[in-house]
């Protein structure tokens, strides 16, 4: 076992009898498990990237025409002035009036999640107060925050409370904080492990926490308003099976689906798969109503 820059460390042994006693044993040791907001259990669709605010409008209102249920509508890059590396801030090409899209959304019983990751563009307005809290490496031309620190975490939870949460943003995909495929010459969506962070640890110790850090810096909005939410995240580490979160990934090939949904139950984590297809949607409106309305809300809202 290696454990770089660290003189020794804990080892955690969960025993059975069984495989699954030890599971139980492995959750409850990491705080029980995950109790996400009940919307988050329902059916999320993300719109293209491309997608402007009348598109939203327009595909919710598909949505409901059709009897379709659905609780979540995801944003992706675009919604963003700038997304490789995030600026954090409405596209006003793309989405002009942001607080009316999130106040139709909630009259019609639609929670908002937004596309993002931490990589912070120089246009961003807390790019210059993370300057002296981030690693000495940039990915995208991004700042990548320290989150191991309390400054960093502490700046970049609080911009995300003030513009999207208080604003009524339910909860947010996070994406590219894991560590890039070294197996592809051309993966640069992180940093390398020589970085150096203003905590004293190094890149290669960032990249076994930077998913954990990086969600505990954004739930902890909804944790101190105690607000129940659900958010997608691309990678995390050990004792997060208690999170409210589930894993996705950018794989959409169904036997990688059966080997993932097995491989995250072993960790306590949710993990949830991506459906490409209209043919999904087309399927639903086929099927009579009462066979896929399974929840109360379903059967209401915004019909």
């Amino acid at each position: 076992m290696d454990i770089p820059g660290a003189k020794g460390g804990d080892v955690f042994i969960f025993n059975g009898p069984t495989l699954k006693t030890a599971l139980q044993r492995y959750n409850l040791f990491s705080g029980g498990g995950a109790m996400p907001a009940m919307w988050g259990l329902g059916l999320q669709y993300r719109m293209k990237a491309d997608s402007k605010q009348q598109d939203v409008y327009n595909m919710v209102s598909y949505f409901r025409d059709n009897h379709i249920p659905c609780d979540v509508f995801g944003l992706e890059p675009k919604w963003q002035t700038t997304a490789y590396s995030c600026s954090y801030v409405w596209n006003p090409e793309y989405f002009n009036s942001p607080q009316e899209l999130i106040d139709k959304m909630k009259a019609q019983g639609i929670k908002l999640n937004l596309w993002e990751h931490a990589y912070i563009n120089p246009a961003s307005p807390i790019f210059g107060a993370l300057a002296g809290a981030a690693g000495d490496y940039k990915v995208w031309n991004g700042l990548v925050p320290d989150f191991a620190g309390k400054t960093a975490s502490s700046i970049f939870a609080d911009y995300h409370k003030k513009a999207f949460v208080d604003q009524g943003i339910a909860s947010f995909k996070m994406d590219e904080c894991d560590n890039s495929n070294l197996s592809e010459g051309g993966a640069v969506w992180a940093f390398p492990d020589q970085t150096q962070f203003p905590s004293g640890i190094d890149g290669e110790q960032m990249h076994q926490q930077f998913g954990t850090l990086y969600f505990q810096t954004m739930y902890s909005n909804y944790k101190k308003s105690n607000k129940r939410s659900y958010f997608n995240i691309r990678s995390l580490n050990g004792f997060a099976s208690s999170y409210p979160v589930s894993l996705y990934s950018d794989t959409y090939v169904h036997q990688e689906y059966i080997r993932m949904i097995s491989n995250s139950g072993f960790s306590g984590l949710l993990w949830s798969p991506e459906v490409r297809s209209q043919l999904l949607l087309q399927s639903y409106a086929a099927v009579p109503r009462q066979l896929y309305c399974h929840r109360k809300p379903c059967l209401t809202a915004g019909t």
